[in-house]
Formats: structure tokens, sequence, C-alpha cells
């Protein structure tokens, strides 16, 4: 027997199904306390799945994985999920760096780039773009 997926599950009473939180500005040691702040006022929410977009999100550090993790374990706790929905190659990077890439739920954006670039943007480990070059 298969699990419905989320769409297809019931809400449960006092949840939402989606919250989302769009980031613009790198995660640091600075802004890591309003991030964090941001994301605990989502789960406030109570949401079936939380998703933080970082699409323009340029940079991450050790203090900004912390708050992500920390916001990971809390949705997990209320049985909600947490995605990270399109980093960018230096963010995604630095996630597989800091061994957490396995553990949080990482939607990868479209590859738009050639394969090499890629693969130069990324770093060893590098997810290459599968698609034949044009």
């Amino acid at each position: 027997m298969s699990t419905p997926a989320l769409a297809e599950q019931p809400l449960r009473p006092g949840r939402v199904p989606l919250v989302e939180v769009v980031i613009t500005e790198p995660i640091d040691a600075q802004s890591a306390p309003h991030v964090r702040a941001l994301l605990d006022e989502a789960l406030a929410l109570r949401p079936e799945h939380l998703v933080v977009d970082l699409a323009g999100c340029p940079s991450i550090d050790a203090s900004g994985v912390a708050a992500l993790l920390e916001t990971h374990r809390q949705a997990m706790r209320d049985g909600g999920r947490l995605s990270l929905r399109a980093p960018s190659v230096g963010v995604h990077r630095n996630l597989r760096l800091a061994r957490v890439a396995n553990v949080l739920h990482i939607v990868l954006p479209e590859v738009t780039l050639p394969a090499e670039e890629w693969s130069a943007a990324a770093g060893s480990g590098a997810l290459v773009d599968p698609r034949p070059a044009r």
C-alpha cells in the first residue's frame, strides 16, 4: 500500500497545507537570527509543508545551516515537512559541505547552465545536467 501524496492527504485540524518563505539575502551570522525568527513565525502557522525558497539567497554560512536544521527538526516534531527550493549552486555546495544535503529535502532548480559550467561552479561532487549540450 502506498502513502498518498502530501496534497492528497487529509488536512489535520489546526493545520495549514503550505507556507512558503522567500529568502533573498545571504544567511550568515548577522542575518541568521532574523531568518530564524521568520521561520519560527512560519512554523507557528503549523504548516503541513514549509517551503523555503532560496533562489534569491546568494550565500549561506554555518549559522544559516544551523537555522535551517533547527527549522527542519521543529517541523518534523510537529508532524510537518521542510523543503528548500532552488538553492543557488553556491548555497547547495555549502549545504553539501556541511553534510546536510541528505538530511534536508532540497528541490534543485531546473539546470540552465551547460554541464561544464554547472560542474565548474559547483566544485567537486557537482550535480551535472544530464541533458546533452546544445
